[in-house]
């Protein structure tokens, strides 16, 4: 068989799948349901409506308490003395390619994460200046904000798998080729490669839709529309935003309307500048798309062979807990040392200058015009987005109207553009993002989707 029949789902491959062994379909069906459940489900646990993942993590914070932050140090120490230790290793390529991510990184990576470790410090012994450490920058960072997402990112490297690993994500994708085509302007295999960076972590969307231009499977244009629309922040990370903004009640209706928003806001933002203006050409002028995937057939039946083809390849146990560990270990040291960095910065400008309250200003009169109560607050909260996303539920977990913090915590999600990670990402990339592009996306992105965010807020709560 030719590697173009492999790439297409043909009537004789869905007909090998529907005499499939039970064995098979039980690989694909179980894990993709428990998956589902824990991640997007709502549960009634203990009289509150919570998901499953956020009851596991707050169960496992409350049990281990202050040890957490004896862990984290651990965890920021490492992140930055092992590079260094390694550094001959990593300039001679004797580094395992699973520790790359880990060890092969900059100086200034490496001071991030150092400087992580003293911010932790003095939040720990309340030692150094009282603006790191206070109760309103480093110290909510730490305990609202860090804490929980170590412990959300270690259930997401052992669970996450699930959603991703035995074909419910291309089950999704297959159903969305020809919507793709149509709406955004792509090609459909890049249904499945979307539905990686809205289901994983932004930083690895980004870095996808970058390594596909390079391979020469898309264009430039299409890259970057990929990158920029659809790497959105991993479902932990929606869970710590809904959870720090207290609307955990409406959890899957807030997760499901950002999506409906993201995709809303990638339909236009491919057909205007700065997206449309990007040349359509080939990394290197080599064009190496494979033929695209056959339409023949029912639909539901080309989703589930896809679904089976990608569940049959799916890791075993043995793997599967290997690659778990190695997720892990590149998720905590990889995104917890910046965001504890940046995000206590980020803090002390809010609390202790009005950089962010002048940049607000322009944009306080759209929010009025819709007739949002606490107008100021919630400009400020959504402005700080383009720092971190988590500035905006931080900033607005007091705002007292629950419209507000809904709407908040979507844009949160959807902004997509901000400098503590994806818009460094995307600069550093080889679709080569200017600023001024980054700082024109987040602008659009800001007018056109927060109407439609406090719009579904109204309608959520």
């Amino acid at each position: 068989m030719n590697q173009s029949s492999k790439l297409r789902p043909t009537k004789d491959r869905v007909l090998e799948h529907s005499t499939v062994s039970t064995g098979l379909f039980l690989k694909c069906v179980v894990p993709s349901v428990i998956g589902l459940i824990l991640f997007l489900v709502p549960l009634n646990i203990g009289g509150e409506y919570t998901i499953p993942l956020v009851y596991f993590a707050n169960s496992i914070v409350a049990v281990l308490g202050k040890a957490m932050h004896w862990i984290l140090l651990l965890v920021l120490t490492i992140s930055f003395v092992l590079p260094i230790v390694m550094r001959s290793k990593s300039t001679s390529g004797d580094v395992p390619s699973w520790l790359e991510p880990l060890v092969c990184v900059t100086w200034f990576t490496i001071l991030v994460r150092a400087v992580g470790a003293l911010f932790l410090i003095s939040v720990m012994f309340k030692a150094g200046p009282e603006a790191i450490w206070s109760e309103f920058t480093g110290e909510i960072i730490v305990d609202v904000v860090i804490i929980k997402l170590m412990a959300i990112l270690f259930l997401a490297a052992l669970l996450l798998p699930m959603l991703t690993e035995y074909g419910l994500m291309d089950f999704a994708g297959a159903l969305l080729v020809t919507p793709f085509r149509i709406l955004f302007r792509l090609p459909g295999r890049a249904a499945v490669d979307s539905m990686s960076s809205i289901l994983g972590s932004a930083s690895v969307g980004i870095i996808l839709s970058s390594r596909q231009y390079e391979m020469g499977l898309y264009t430039r244009r299409e890259a970057a529309i990929i990158a920029s629309c659809f790497s959105m922040l991993a479902i932990p990370f929606s869970v710590v935003l809904a959870d720090i903004a207290g609307i955990m009640d409406y959890y899957i209706q807030y997760y499901l309307t950002s999506i409906g928003i993201l995709l809303i806001l990638a339909m236009i933002l491919a057909r205007i500048p700065p997206l449309s203006l990007i040349e359509d050409s080939f990394y290197k002028g080599i064009d190496n798309r494979p033929e695209e995937v056959s339409e023949d057939g029912h639909m539901f039946a080309r989703a589930c062979s896809a679904a089976l083809e990608r569940g049959n390849s799916g890791p075993g146990f043995g793997t599967y807990f290997t690659n778990s560990i190695r997720d892990l270990v590149g998720m905590w040291c990889n995104i917890l040392p910046p965001v504890l960095t940046f995000a206590t910065i980020a803090m002390v400008v809010v609390e202790y200058t009005s950089f962010f309250q002048w940049i607000a200003m322009p944009f306080v009169p759209l929010v009025q015009m819709l007739g949002l109560e606490f107008a100021a607050g919630t400009t400020l909260a959504i402005i700080t987005g383009v720092a971190d996303p988590l500035f905006p539920v931080l900033i607005g977990a007091d705002i007292p109207a629950e419209v507000n913090r809904v709407a908040i915590a979507i844009m949160g999600l959807v902004q997509l553009i901000f400098m503590t990670e994806t818009g460094v990402v995307l600069m550093k990339s080889k679709i080569d993002f200017r600023l001024w592009r980054l700082a024109a996306l987040f602008i659009l992105r800001l007018i056109i989707g927060f109407p439609l965010a406090v719009a579904a807020a109204h309608l959520i709560v």
